[in-house]
């Protein structure tokens, strides 16, 4: 068998990529031989979802992806920039999380809150990503409050399309959409077992078993088990994270099949400082050791939460096929934290301040979609159509937000202990600090579009939704519709290039964002603009791209620091005039060579107005292979 190498990088106006370590196989140039390519058969896929399997192929390029229509399309195809990450570079680079994931995908900037593990995915200029699971809307952001951390054991690839969703999405980024794609059960049994462990003592365990569950397969099983325990380098910080999938899928009918799934998981964590470390009143850092933690033993970050889902895909004459999903999702979140205030006291040096604080929330999500695609004949050509709905509802419960008015501590950072910081009481008894305020959210649409063929070469692709959305709290209620248009048009200049323009229409309410008078901000409108080159070498194995893009938007919060801590102790927003947003995406990602791996990394990020910022860095690393199977030491990545 070859040996092989790989890589990814991107350009946002950015040069990005998997930056990982790709495992060495058996064989290869060192050998003095040819190098042979593993033979990669696929069957049993149709259309949708199922086209985009990634499992099993070992590429590190997808065969297809809906994220921008409900249309199977290759990449190349697809006429907006669009990033896949496959379960083989999931595995090879062992991206254990949603974050792992984020940060090696080219053209997406993972941007931090706090210390314990919530993140915004963001791209072009900063504008955040919603997420998705199998094509239905998801809660929230990745990191944020209602969402909850997500192991990769469970998904079959990411894909990441990156600008406006305008043709299937409800409340919608310019930044685009991250669609995790659950693992599904074969149709032959199959079982992998993985355990590591990194240099500070933390391990990892995962357990996948998948196959038929009668004679002649019409019905299968798939159970996923993952336990991830992280010790840091940081003093009385350590993760626990368990997490449990399984589904079974049945064939009712020769043309028939159904699904249901469900995932549970517990995210438990004490990691330190939730908002980092204090300076000085200069702004400089006291030189501490590496794994001080000024904060207390008993600090946690605990959040728990389920999903279940139930899909049907119904084969329709005339080679038309439907699709219905229905999923519910539930979290809760409790965050106790002991946060030390800064700065430090000049004249001590190193004498601070512990404050409690203490926050939570639980969240319900109803999630359903709903469409059917097909060709269809017309002036002696075929085209492809399809109509759908979809829609969600979102119910925010937050806690009393709690804060301890007189600090728990007068502490010393160079002799703090952890162990003795007190809590100062029940912190279910501290005094609030902000009132809980329930929220309610309701998004459904309808969408409709085409794909049609005007030559051989030449593809249009059309189409709109129609959107209603309402938004209820205490205080305020909500409601608008809006109709969003989406136009695409593709160019197969020769075999492996395609060039592409695209235009799509931005709206997001903006249910967050509130004006010193406490009403809601008008919503985010504007367009996105974009066009480009695709190509598609090696069978499909290396994918390269390179767009240009713009967008233009009103009504983007912009905190109102001349108004002061008025809403809630924090800023209100004003909405912005118009802002536009431009850049360049170059994306290389697959295989593109035998033997090791590089890759190079040089991010640009556009930001309206402004001249955009640049960095270089390359990494290369020989690969390395395990008896248990390919994993990178996880140390090399530590935060």
């Amino acid at each position: 068998m070859g040996a092989r190498g790989v890589a990814a990088v991107g350009l946002t106006a950015t040069l990005a990529g998997f930056a990982g370590l790709a495992p060495a196989q058996e064989g290869g140039p060192d050998d003095g031989g040819d190098v042979i390519l593993d033979t990669i058969e696929v069957t049993g896929q149709g259309g949708g979802l199922a086209a985009g399997t990634t499992e099993g192929t070992g590429l590190y390029a997808a065969p297809a992806t809906n994220t921008a229509a409900k249309f199977a399309l290759t990449p190349r195809e697809t006429p907006q920039t669009v990033v896949v990450v496959p379960e083989q570079v999931i595995q090879d680079f062992q991206l254990n999380n949603m974050r792992d994931v984020l940060n090696t995908a080219p053209f997406v900037n993972v941007q931090s809150e706090r210390n314990n593990g919530v993140f915004y995915p963001q791209a072009r200029g900063g504008e955040q990503l919603n997420i998705q699971f199998d094509g239905i809307p998801g809660p929230g952001n990745i990191g944020f409050q209602d969402a909850l951390p997500m192991d990769t054991a469970i998904f079959d690839r990411v894909e990441v399309l990156v600008g406006a969703q305008g043709l299937l999405a409800g409340y919608g980024s310019a930044g685009g959409v991250i669609n995790m794609v659950r693992k599904m059960p074969t149709p032959e049994f199959q079982a992998s077992a993985e355990a590591g462990v990194d240099t500070d003592g933390g391990y990892r365990l995962v357990g996948d078993v998948s196959g038929p569950l009668n004679d002649d397969a019409t019905v299968r099983g798939r159970l996923v088990a993952a336990y991830d325990y992280d010790d840091s380098f940081i003093d009385y910080a350590w993760t626990r994270w368990p997490t449990i999938y399984g589904v079974v899928d049945a064939d009712v009918t020769d043309t028939t099949t159904v699904a249901v799934g469900a995932m549970w998981t517990e995210f438990t964590s004490s990691n330190g400082p939730a908002y980092g470390m204090p300076t000085l009143p200069d702004g400089s850092f006291l030189d501490l050791p590496r794994s001080t933690n000024l904060s207390a033993d008993w600090a946690r970050d605990k959040r728990r939460g389920w999903t279940a889902f139930a899909n049907l895909d119904q084969e329709l004459p005339g080679g038309w096929e439907l699709r219905g999903s229905l999923s519910v999702f539930h979290s809760e979140a409790r965050l106790l934290s002991a946060i030390p205030e800064g700065p430090f006291d000049a004249a001590n040096d190193d004498s601070y301040l512990i404050y409690g604080q203490l926050e939570g929330w639980d969240v319900n999500l109803y999630s359903l979609d709903g469409y059917a695609t097909g060709p269809v004949q017309l002036f002696g050509r075929e085209h492809e159509l399809m109509v759908g709905f979809n829609g969600s509802r979102t119910e925010n419960r937050p806690i009393d937000g709690r804060a301890r008015e007189e600090p728990l501590e007068t502490s010393h950072a160079f002799d703090h202990d952890p162990t003795t910081v007190p809590r100062g009481g029940d912190p279910n008894s501290w005094p609030i600090a902000y009132p809980a305020m329930d929220q309610d959210l309701n998004q459904f649409g309808l969408y409709a579009g085409g794909r049609f063929s005007l030559t051989d070469a030449v593809h249009l692709i059309v189409g709109a939704r129609a959107g209603s959305y309402s938004y209820d709290d205490p205080t305020t209620t909500f409601d608008t519709q809006d109709v969003t248009p989406y136009a695409a048009l593709t160019w197969d200049f020769n075999d492996w290039g395609t060039a592409y323009a695209s235009y799509a229409r931005i709206y997001a309410p903006n249910i967050w964002y509130r004006n010193a008078e406490g009403t809601l901000l008008e919503p985010q409108q504007g367009h996105n603009y974009e066009v480009g080159v695709k190509g598609s070498f090696f069978d499909g194995r290396l994918d390269a791209s390179l767009a240009l893009y713009r967008m233009e938007q009103v009504n983007i919060p912009q905190e109102d620091f001349a108004g002061g801590l008025v809403c809630d102790g924090w800023y209100c927003y004003v909405p912005s005039g118009n802002m536009v947003t431009q850049g360049v995406d170059i994306g290389l990602s697959g295989e593109i060579r035998p033997g090791g791996t590089c890759s190079r990394a040089t991010p640009t990020t556009p930001i309206p107005s402004t001249r955009p910022s640049l960095s270089t860095s390359s990494t290369c690393r020989q690969p390395t292979t395990s008896a248990a199977g390919p994993w990178a030491d996880r140390s090399a990545t530590r935060e």
